[in-house]
């Protein structure tokens, strides 16, 4: 069997290669960097350090190498960091194979989109990979003990996910990714069906298993059983759908709510902004000029504001905004035609019973920050 070893194994497109590898046959060793978290027994190795990195080739001896590992989008970021990950990392891997003489058939590079330029995305006609979209519904009820008399569970799922596409691997990819925030990343590895299946069936498992001791120990202590059912009735929503999707950029929306007992329960909304072209999740650093932070904070403190018809911090702050947190530009956001929206769930700047805050923000406002990243200029053009 032929080793492969597949550096930057846990981003997002080294996991869905690794799987196409081992389902053809071959033995496939990972390589992530120090600072990754840890999901798995990968090998961690910073490709800058060449020793380091000789070390790992001797103890792998692979027979190909799937070069993945990179800085994904320069931006605005450290250029230095990208020649040094980029370009000297990739050499470092080539002149390692050479000094320590291994037989290595092939070495793939998967080269970053920035080679292609700033592409104005309105020269592309199509949608990027013509995807169709499905949800999988799910309504389940389960009671403690399986009795009917006794309090219960309730999980509501609508989970929406992509069925086809003109590309397979970014179907597969984004449903990996999709699951992974709904569910978590251990649910990725199989199908969504069976994905959400066994999530509910884990929920009602450990329902009952977490709750039914302590309930069984209430009814004994207490009289009024009504109130001791209200302690044990759980309660659990996850709804997503697809905000947006035109041309290189999808906006994927997911909403939670949950109640675990006591006076109310939580509930948030994220949102994730992806480019379809680099199969990747956009983050501010992706859109705004360096150095933004303290500018973009100036308009949000601004906007609300002006929505709140106040003139001063002070006024804003005796409402109740940045009681409960900083009131800075935060990466729940989601773009659209006309600008960009920061979602504040309860608690991130105000008390649960202000509720969420949204700042919008348009690209005209924004405009001496923004940077040149091509997904911007598909959405103003």
């Amino acid at each position: 069997m032929k080793t492969i070893l597949v550096t930057g194994i846990e981003g997002f497109t080294g996991k869905y290669v690794a799987r196409e590898l081992r389902n053809r046959g071959y033995h496939v060793v990972g390589l992530a960097h120090v600072n990754a978290a840890p999901r798995s027994a990968h090998m961690r190795c910073d490709l800058t350090n060449k020793a380091a990195l000789q070390h790992c080739l001797s103890l792998i001896k692979p027979d190909g190498i799937i070069h993945l590992a990179a800085l994904s989008f320069i931006g605005d970021a450290n250029h230095n960091a990208f020649y040094d990950v980029n370009l000297f990392g990739s050499l470092n891997i080539l002149e390692s194979v050479t000094a320590l003489g291994l037989d290595v058939e092939k070495i793939i590079l998967a080269s970053s989109a920035n080679v292609y330029g700033n592409l104005a995305l309105e020269h592309i006609d199509e949608y990027k990979g013509k995807l169709r979209f499905d949800s999988i519904q799910v309504n389940k009820t389960a009671h403690l003990f399986g009795d009917t008399a006794k309090p219960a569970c309730n999980l509501i799922i609508n989970f929406s996910h992509p069925v086809q596409s003109s590309d397979e691997l970014l179907k597969d990819s984004l449903n990996d990714y999709f699951l992974s925030a709904c569910f978590g990343d251990k649910y990725t590895e199989i199908t969504s069906a069976e994905a959400v299946n066994e999530y509910v069936q884990t929920y009602i498992e450990e329902y009952r298993r977490d709750l039914e001791p302590m309930y069984r120990e209430d009814e004994k202590d207490k009289a009024n059983k009504g109130s001791i059912g209200n302690w044990y009735s759980y309660y659990k929503s996850i709804k997503s759908n697809v905000q947006f999707y035109e041309k290189g950029l999808l906006v994927y929306h997911i909403y939670y709510d949950e109640f675990t007992g006591g006076a109310h329960g939580i509930y948030l909304n994220t949102y994730f902004n992806i480019d379809l072209n680099t199969m990747q999740p956009l983050h501010l650093s992706d859109l705004f000029v360096e150095e933004y932070q303290e500018a973009l904070t100036d308009l949000i403190w601004n906007q609300l504001m002006t929505t709140n018809n106040v003139t001063t911090h002070a006024e804003l702050e005796d409402l109740g905004y940045g009681s409960t947190g900083e009131i800075a530009p935060s990466e729940n956001f989601f773009l659209d035609k006309e600008g960009i929206t920061f979602y504040y769930n309860v608690y991130d700047i105000t008390p649960y019973a202000m509720g969420p805050v949204k700042v919008h923000l348009s690209f005209d406002q924004l405009t001496h920050l923004l940077g040149n990243n091509p997904i911007l200029g598909g959405l103003i053009n």
